[in-house]
């Protein structure tokens, strides 16, 4: 779990304690499962217009995947 947030700049600005909800409820541990999800994430981002990786952006991202 250490090594997800270096892998890609969104990842990096988000707290220790979401990447831990994602992969425990969407990712467990998979590498193609966490493109998709950094994939919604970035959309989310857009969509609520702002650079925070925080709740509502990964609630929202899960819900797309």
């Amino acid at each position: 779990m250490s090594v997800v947030p270096a892998t890609h700049p969104a990842r990096e600005t988000a707290d220790a304690g979401l990447l831990q909800h994602i992969d425990r409820v969407h990712a467990d541990g998979s590498i193609r499962e966490w493109a998709k999800v950094t994939h919604h994430v970035l959309k989310g981002l857009k969509h609520f217009r702002t650079g925070d990786v925080d709740q509502q952006v990964i609630e929202w991202a899960l819900k797309q995947c």
